[in-house]
């Protein structure tokens, strides 16, 4: 790979402006963050403007490569901008919520993707003054912004007992059949030194790589999310796999790092959850909503559902997705310009009371609450409301009443 010190020198370079434009951003009196499909998972202009930067520089200097961004400024969200042998794949601001509420681990995370696997990373985390560089063959460096720098290299931790390890939780952790790690966390937290959770998958990485981590796991993550800080553990001489312990980690939304000597009994032991608790049975319910509506969600913190309208005798979520995606699509943006897909966890034992009124088949169910019910339906709510889609694409939610 002749070109691999070429790749690297671009990658570091367009996350240094990047990460200049984050702290651009971070040092504004207030920060603007809204929801990314559901609650928890949060977007900023500061994400976009780093993503337009990253993704616009590489395809400037590198046409002929695909580019795989998370945000979706100059290329489709979460697809590769083309079918290419080299694909960029970019995470303008891995940490979000962490930049959101004033902490100072997130970053800039850029790697590239030969033939589907990453063999150029670059880590950049602004305000810790940090950046972490690796490329296949060529090992991994940790560069601090007083011009030091640290041959990375995968802690000698033999003993569980004595292994500090960290994790993460997905964003969306209350649906049915998710899995939320708190059994894993159950499983393994008696048995090593201690635990961390930063809020950042890739920085959590460069940790394993730098020797600070004896090991990580998470779930429920995107490439994006793994590509760069996993090239940087793999030069600095530890492993990354599925927790099957293969090849599947980066599209298959499981990864396990490690220093190598722990990797086996990890894997065990992520094997062998705990179970914290059984479980609810549970229904899952989608509702379409207007702009007011949605707005009365959002304001009600995503923990209840209000009528259908203000005053509106009777509720009525649907059985089915598709269903509710019609409805919003070409009724609610019809009516109100905009429309909305929730969806939400339900114990199954109170849905059971109320009658299901079929509209045009089967798999058109409704579900009519009346709304003197909506407080006893709201306290059997097994989660949060998530909003899944919205038509246009992007819209928002007006002031209620408006």
């Amino acid at each position: 790979m002749p070109e691999i010190g070429k790749f690297l020198g671009e990658a570091q370079r367009l996350a240094l402006l990047a990460g200049r434009e984050l702290m651009r951003h971070r040092q504004q009196a207030t920060v603007h963050a809204e929801s990314k499909g559901q609650r928890r998972e949060l977007v900023t202009a500061a994400d976009r403007a780093a993503e337009q930067i990253v993704v616009g520089g590489l395809m400037a200097a590198f046409p002929e490569h695909g580019v795989l961004a998370e945000e979706g400024v100059l290329t489709t969200q979460g697809v590769a901008s083309k079918d290419a042998e080299w694909v960029w794949i970019v995470d303008p601001l891995d940490g979000t919520t962490n930049f959101v509420h004033g902490l100072p681990h997130f970053a800039v995370a850029i790697a590239l993707a030969h033939r589907g696997v990453p063999v150029v990373g670059v880590v950049h985390a602004p305000a810790l003054g940090e950046t972490f560089v690796g490329a296949r063959g060529r090992g991994a460096r940790r560069l601090f912004a007083d011009g030091r720098e640290q041959v990375l290299k995968v802690s000698t931790t033999a003993a569980f007992a004595d292994a500090l390890l960290a994790t993460g939780f997905s964003y969306v952790r209350n649906e049915p059949g998710r899995d939320d790690n708190s059994g894993h966390v159950a499983a393994i937290l008696p048995h090593c030194r201690d635990l961390r959770r930063l809020g950042s998958a890739e920085l959590d990485l460069c940790y394993v790589a730098a020797g600070v981590f004896d090991g990580y796991w998470e779930l429920y993550l995107a490439p994006y999310d793994t590509a760069a800080g996993s090239v940087l553990v793999r030069e600095a001489g530890g492993l990354v796999t599925d927790w099957q312990g293969g090849e599947n980690w980066l599209f298959g939304q499981q990864v396990v790092a490690s220093n190598g000597l722990l990797h086996g009994e990890l894997l065990h032991k992520l094997s062998a959850r705990t179970s914290v608790a059984s479980p609810r049975t549970t229904v899952t319910l989608f509702r379409p909503v207007g702009p007011q509506e949605m707005a009365l969600i959002e304001q009600s913190g995503n923990r209840a559902f209000p009528p259908r309208l203000p005053g509106q005798p009777i509720f009525y979520p649907v059985t089915n997705e598709a269903y509710a995606v019609q409805i919003a699509r070409d009724w609610n943006v019809k009516e109100s310009g905009a429309g909305f897909v929730t969806r939400v966890a339900v114990d199954a034992a109170f849905v059971a009371r109320y009658q299901r009124h079929v509209v045009g088949g089967a798999e058109h169910e409704e579900l009519w609450v009346p709304a003197e019910d909506l407080p006893e339906f709201n306290r059997n709510i097994v989660g949060e409301i998530e909003v899944i889609r919205r038509f246009p694409e992007g819209a928002v939610p007006t002031a209620a009443g408006s």
